[in-house]
C-alpha cells in the first residue's frame, strides 16, 4: 500500500507540472493533496478492497508490477497487467485511471479511445479528483474532440475556481472555434473568461498573453498591445509575445517597431517554424518560380533582394513595408490556420497560402453542409477582386477537423484548379488602399543655394477632408507626419527627411473638400537624374499616400549661368511670416493642377544665377517664351498625323531683351491668356545669355478650361 501511495504521489507530481504555481494554489493545492490523502486512505481500508488488493495477494502483486512498468515508460506492459485485472476490479478508481493513462501515453487513434473510455470511468467513480479530469480534457482535446473537452473544463473551474491551467484551454477553445468557423460568440467567451482570470491573476503571463490574443482577433489592437505592455519580463512564451507584439505595432503602422520585433522573434525560432517567413515562393507567379529555383544557390539571394526592392511601396522609410506585412500575414495565417496536432504550418493550408499572398478577402463566409452537398461538407467561401472582377473561392472541409482545402472552380468558362489559377496573378501592393489612401497634390521646385547647392522644394496639398479629426476645444485637430527621399536611379537612397505638422481648424472647414492644407518640403539634392519619394501619413487614422516620380536635378556648380525650374502659380502676393510658399520677397501659392479658366492669368516664375557682366558691367539677356496648344493623339495613326502636318496650333509668343547691374534674377511672369481656347498647352521658356552665348530653356505644360456655371 505505501509502494501505491508513493506511485500516485508521483504521477500527481507529472500530470500537473504544467499547472501555473502562485502562493495561492500552492496552499490550495496542499489542502486538496491532503483530501486526496484521506479518500485513498478510506477506500484502501473498506473491507471489499481489502480483500481485493491486500498486500501479499496475487492482485496486489500484479499492481504493484503494472506500476513499475508505468513508472518506467512500460505503457504496454502496464496497460496487459491492469487490463487483465480490471474484470475484477473495474469499480477501482485508481486502476481505471492509470489504465487510461497507460494507453494515452502510447499514441494513436485506437489507443485514445480506449484512453477516454477508462479515464472517463475514473473521473466517474472519483469525481472531486480535479487532476484526473484535467488530464481527461486535455485528452479530449488531442482527439479533437473540443465540446467534450470544454465541458470537462468548465466543470473543473466550478469545482475549483483556482485551477488556472483549466482556464487555459477553455480560451484556447474557444480561439480555436473562431478560427475554424468565425464564431465571434465564441471569442467573446474567451474574452470574457480571459477578463475572470486577468482580475483573479494579474501577473500571470500566459492569461495576459491569450488575452491579448483574443483582443487582437476582435481588431482591437490598441487594447491587445496595452494588455502586452504590462507583460515586463514574461517568463514563458517569450516568443509567441514577441511575435503578438510585432504583429499589433503591424496593424498600428509602426513599421519600424514591427520590423524589429519580427526579426527578435524569428531568431528565436526553429529553422521549421521560420520556414514561412523566409519563403518568398509563397509570393512568386508559377514563372516566378520556376525562373528562382533554376537559379544557382548564390544568385538566389540577389532574386530575393532584388524582388523585395520592387514591392517597396515606401522608399521614404528605412523599412520595406512589403517585408513586416509579409511577416505579418504569415504570423497571421499560422494563429488561423495552422493545424499543430498535424504538424502542418498556416503557410502550408490552402487559405494559409491565399491569405499570405493577397491579405485578407473583401468577404469570407463560413456555411454548414447543405441537402445538395453528397459529401456533407463544412466549408468556406471566399471573395477577391482581381482588376475589379470578383474571383470566389471554395475551401472544402473534406477529411474533417480544419482541413479545408481550395476546391475546383468555373472561372471564365474554363474550368481550372483555383490554386493554379490564382498563382499566375501577380502579387500587388497592398500596402494601402483607396479607402485609406489621402488624396494629395505634389508639386515641386528646383533652384539654387547661395552656397551653389541644388535644393528641391517639395510642395504638397491636400484636401482637409482627407484627414480624419478629434474634437478639441471647439477645433478639429489631427497630425500629419511627412517623410521625403531622394533615391539614384539604382534604388540607393541619398537624402532622408521627415517632419511633423499639427492642423487645427474649425469642425465646419474640416468636412470641406474645397479648402487645402499645404506644406513644403526642402532638401538638398545631389546635381543627377533621381528618383524623388514623398509620403504624407496620418498614422492615428491609419491613411497614408505615397507619391514617386523621377526629376532631373540641375548642377548649378558648373560654368556659366544657371536657371531654375518653373513653377506655375495661381497667386502672387506679399511675403507673409511662416508661410509655406515664401520665395525671397513675396509669396507665391503653387498651381498644384495646373489648370487655369480662360479669363485667368497664368504666373510662371523662374530665377536666373551667376549671369555674366560686359565690359560696362551690365548683363545682358533676351527672354522669349511661347504658349502652343498640344494636341494628344489617341493612337499611332495620329501621332504619325501629328507629326506630318505643318499647321501650327494657335498660341502666344512673346520676347524681351534685359540686363543691369545684377547677376541674379527671378520674377513672376503674369500672362494674359484670354485668347486661347480650353485645350492642353506647354509653355516653353528660353533665356539666351548674351555677354558670353549660352542658352537654357525650361517647360511646364497646364490646362485652359471653360468658366464654369
Amino acid at each position: 500500500m505505501d509502494f501505491r501511495k508513493s506511485f500516485l504521489d508521483k504521477t500527481k507530481l507529472l500530470f500537473t507540472q504544467r499547472k501555473h504555481y502562485n502562493v495561492v494554489y500552492i496552499i490550495d493545492y496542499m489542502h486538496r493533496y491532503l483530501i486526496h490523502i484521506l479518500l485513498t486512505l478510506a477506500f484502501f481500508f473498506s473491507a471489499a478492497h481489502a480483500r481485493r488488493l491486500e498486500p501479499g495477494s496475487d492482485d496486489h502483486d500484479r499492481y504493484l508490477k503494472a506500476c513499475e512498468h508505468y513508472e518506467k515508460g512500460n505503457y504496454e506492459e502496464a496497460r496487459n497487467i491492469l487490463y487483465e485485472m480490471l474484470r475484477d476490479h473495474d469499480n477501482d478508481p485508481y486502476l481505471n485511471y492509470i489504465l487510461g493513462m497507460s494507453f494515452a501515453k502510447m499514441g494513436g487513434v485506437h489507443n485514445r479511445n480506449y484512453a477516454r473510455k477508462y479515464l472517463k470511468q475514473a473521473v466517474r467513480l472519483e469525481e472531486d479528483s480535479l487532476n484526473w479530469r484535467y488530464e481527461l480534457g486535455v485528452l479530449l482535446i488531442e482527439s479533437e474532440m473540443e465540446a467534450a473537452a470544454e465541458e470537462q473544463f468548465q466543470e473543473l473551474v466550478k469545482r475549483d475556481s483556482s485551477y488556472v491551467q483549466a482556464y487555459y484551454y477553455i480560451m484556447d477553445i474557444c480561439i480555436d472555434r473562431f478560427c475554424h468557423n468565425g464564431n465571434r460568440s465564441k471569442l467573446a467567451q474567451g474574452y470574457r473568461t480571459a477578463l475572470v482570470c486577468r482580475s483573479r491573476y494579474p501577473d500571470d503571463d500566459v492569461i495576459a498573453y491569450k488575452k491579448a490574443l483574443v483582443e487582437m482577433l476582435f481588431k482591437s489592437y490598441n487594447e491587445a498591445a496595452e494588455t502586452l505592455s504590462r507583460i515586463d519580463s514574461p517568463d514563458t512564451l517569450q516568443t509567441e509575445i514577441t511575435l503578438l507584439h510585432a504583429y499589433l505595432n503591424y496593424e498600428l503602422r509602426d513599421f519600424d517597431q514591427s520590423f524589429k520585433l519580427f526579426s527578435k522573434a524569428l531568431s528565436d525560432l526553429s529553422e521549421e517554424d521560420v520556414k514561412g517567413y523566409r519563403d518568398i515562393t509563397l509570393l512568386l507567379t508559377n514563372q516566378q518560380i520556376r525562373e528562382y529555383e533554376a537559379l544557382p544557390e548564390n544568385r538566389k539571394a540577389q532574386f530575393e533582394d532584388e524582388f523585395w526592392a520592387g514591392l517597396d511601396p515606401d522608399l521614404t522609410t528605412e523599412v520595406n513595408e512589403k517585408i513586416v506585412e509579409h511577416f505579418a500575414r504569415v504570423y497571421f495565417a499560422e494563429i488561423m490556420f495552422a493545424r499543430p496536432e498535424a504538424d502542418v504550418h498556416g503557410w502550408e493550408m490552402d487559405q494559409g497560402r491565399l491569405y499570405i499572398r493577397y491579405g485578407p478577402p473583401a468577404s469570407a463566409e463560413w456555411h454548414l453542409p447543405d441537402d445538395n452537398d453528397p459529401m456533407l461538407n463544412c466549408r468556406w467561401n471566399w471573395v477577391y477582386f482581381f482588376d475589379g472582377r470578383p474571383v470566389e473561392l471554395e475551401f472544402l472541409n473534406i477529411f474533417g477537423g480544419d482541413n479545408y482545402q481550395l476546391a475546383p472552380m468555373n472561372y471564365g468558362g474554363d474550368v481550372k484548379i483555383a490554386d493554379d489559377l490564382v498563382n499566375e496573378i501577380p502579387n500587388v501592393i497592398t500596402f494601402t488602399d483607396d479607402k485609406n489612401l489621402i488624396n494629395s497634390i505634389f508639386s515641386h521646385f528646383i533652384y539654387k543655394r547661395p552656397e551653389g547647392e541644388s535644393m528641391l522644394d517639395l510642395f504638397v496639398a491636400t484636401p482637409y477632408d482627407q484627414f480624419v479629426y478629434e474634437p478639441v476645444e471647439g477645433h478639429a485637430v489631427c497630425s500629419v507626419q511627412y517623410r521625403t527621399a531622394i533615391m539614384d536611379l539604382e534604388g540607393t537612397i541619398l537624402e532622408r527627411k521627415s517632419s511633423n505638422q499639427q492642423i487645427v481648424i474649425s469642425p465646419t472647414l474640416s468636412k470641406n473638400p474645397d479648402f487645402y492644407n499645404f506644406a513644403t518640403i526642402s532638401m538638398k539634392s545631389p546635381p543627377d537624374s533621381l528618383n524623388i519619394a514623398c509620403a504624407i501619413e496620418q498614422k492615428s487614422a491609419q491613411r497614408v499616400n505615397v507619391y514617386k516620380r523621377p526629376l532631373r536635378i540641375y548642377d548649378f556648380k558648373d560654368s556659366g549661368f544657371h536657371m531654375s525650374s518653373l513653377i506655375l502659380a495661381s497667386k502672387v502676393d506679399k511675403k507673409e511670416k511662416n508661410s509655406p510658399f515664401n520665395r525671397r520677397d513675396i509669396k507665391l501659392i503653387p498651381n498644384f493642377t495646373n489648370t487655369y479658366k480662360v479669363n485667368d492669368t497664368v504666373i510662371v516664375y523662374y530665377e536666373i544665377y551667376d549671369l555674366p557682366l560686359n565690359i560696362r558691367g551690365r548683363t545682358h539677356y533676351r527672354m522669349t517664351y511661347t504658349i502652343q496648344e498640344q494636341e494628344i493623339p489617341r493612337n499611332i495613326f495620329g501621332m504619325i498625323a501629328s507629326v506630318m502636318s505643318s499647321d501650327q496650333k494657335t498660341g502666344i509668343t512673346h520676347t524681351a531683351d534685359r540686363g543691369d547691374i545684377l547677376t541674379e534674377r527671378y520674377e513672376p511672369l503674369k500672362i494674359d491668356i484670354s485668347s486661347l481656347e480650353p485645350g492642353l498647352y506647354e509653355f516653353t521658356l528660353t533665356i539666351e545669355e548674351l555677354v558670353l552665348g549660352k542658352t537654357l530653356t525650361r517647360k511646364a505644360r497646364f490646362s485652359v478650361v471653360e468658366e464654369s456655371g
